[in-house]
């Protein structure tokens, strides 16, 4: 008959016993997996091009930046800092009182970022160069995360692998003007670094859900790493809730997403663990989230700066689509009043992008799903710096980095 006589007995009771495939292949001896299958892998030279571009175009776009001096806030958490002069004045900041007027804060909040600026220190001094050229090295490795991470949502999307589109997005990040402040404010590292450890956790989060238990160890310390970096990285557990409902136990549209997101409550529980303990630590330290100061609690109350952010976040948006009228320090009134035309205008540009390309795609599941995850990370991604906890500085573009 040509066939084996276990494939012939197998193929004549399938219609019988409703076997399924995968317990054929399992029967053969044949491995299967549970886990949904990685893109299949791209061509091996485009990727390496993809890759070189990533790097080589942000570089050579920021070079200039190696002629500038310090400036700005780079004289004060830089040169006229001394905790970046060794390990020992690092460590020293961590058991004094903390001094709300000083750059006392953000060393402590941000240890992982002034070990590199201790590192730099050593290295040369305070020569601006190096700083910039380690800058200029993280925006690169994070536009390479940025592609790898657009090829996997991709895929995850539409189950194909076209790496054109997420090249085209890596590049508009590489190369976008919006980034010019944390690439050449050597004192604004800590949003690359946090940026990049981020984009890791997720990365690797995605790995894990495939049935990698070491891929989801690393994505866990990739967070606290990114946490060490700049503290607003800790939203980062509600962006895995959005991308695990969208895109991997929820991705299935016969199943309740709350139920199967429920399911993997242990795979969540160590990143909101940390939450947790972030929150306890900045109450404990500094008596609340934002900046706890006196200059910042006469200036903003708390619904006077989520009223004013809503202006914020809508000239953010503007500046991503169309980056005229950059400033390294935007000065912003606080608007004191909710129901006013400003606020209306604000309100209406927010929402009339997702609505109309919702409605532009109502017909097509795998894109609207696309938009939702987009519209939730833009969001999520700046509530630390955009919502109820003031800061001083209400508006400073560092903040959509990785928005």
């Amino acid at each position: 008959m040509g066939e084996k006589p276990l494939d012939f007995l197998l193929s004549c009771k399938l219609e019988k016993m409703k076997i399924t495939e995968e317990v054929l292949h399992t029967l053969r001896g044949e491995k299967t997996s549970v886990y949904p299958a990685a893109p299949k892998k791209t061509g091996r030279a485009a990727l390496l091009f993809s890759v070189a571009l990533c790097v080589i175009l942000p570089i050579l776009l920021y070079l200039p930046s190696l002629r500038a001096p310090f400036f700005f806030d780079d004289l004060t958490y830089i040169v006229e800092n001394p905790a970046i002069r060794s390990t020992d004045n690092l460590r020293k900041m961590f058991s004094e009182s903390y001094d709300a007027h000083s750059w006392h804060k953000i060393v402590i909040s941000r240890p992982l970022t002034y070990l590199t600026f201790v590192a730099n220190y050593n290295a040369g001094q305070l020569d601006p160069a190096g700083y910039r050229i380690v800058n200029m090295i993280l925006h690169a490795l994070v536009a390479v995360l940025v592609l790898f991470l657009t090829i996997e949502i991709k895929f995850l999307a539409y189950k194909k692998s076209n790496i054109l589109p997420a090249l085209a997005v890596a590049l508009i990040f590489a190369v976008h003007p919006i980034n010019t402040e944390v690439v050449t404010f050597a004192a604004h590292r800590s949003d690359s670094m946090s940026a990049l450890f981020f984009l890791g956790s997720c990365l690797l989060f995605i790995r894990s859900y495939r049935g990698s238990v070491i891929a989801h160890i690393f994505s866990v310390l990739c967070f606290a790493l990114a946490v060490l970096s700049k503290e607003s990285a800790a939203i980062l557990p509600a962006v895995l809730i959005l991308l695990d409902a969208l895109f991997l136990t929820g991705a299935d549209s016969n199943t309740d997403w709350r139920a199967a997101v429920k399911k993997r409550i242990v795979w969540h529980l160590p990143f909101w663990a940390m939450f947790a303990a972030v929150l306890v630590y900045r109450y404990a330290r500094f008596g609340g989230m934002g900046d706890v100061g006196t200059q910042t609690s006469l200036r903003w109350g708390h619904l006077t700066y989520f009223t004013t952010q809503i202006v914020v976040v809508a000239q953010y948006l503007r500046l991503l689509i169309m980056p005229v009228g950059q400033s390294i320090d935007h000065f912003v009134e606080p608007r004191m009043a909710l129901f006013t035309r400003e606020i209306f205008l604000s309100l209406a540009a927010l929402s009339a992008m997702p609505v109309l390309f919702a409605y532009a795609y109502r017909n097509n599941p795998e894109t609207r799903r696309l938009l939702i995850f987009a519209v939730g990370w833009f969001a999520l991604v700046l509530a630390p710096t955009s919502s109820f906890m003031p800061l001083n500085d209400a508006m400073a573009e560092r903040r959509i980095y990785l928005a």
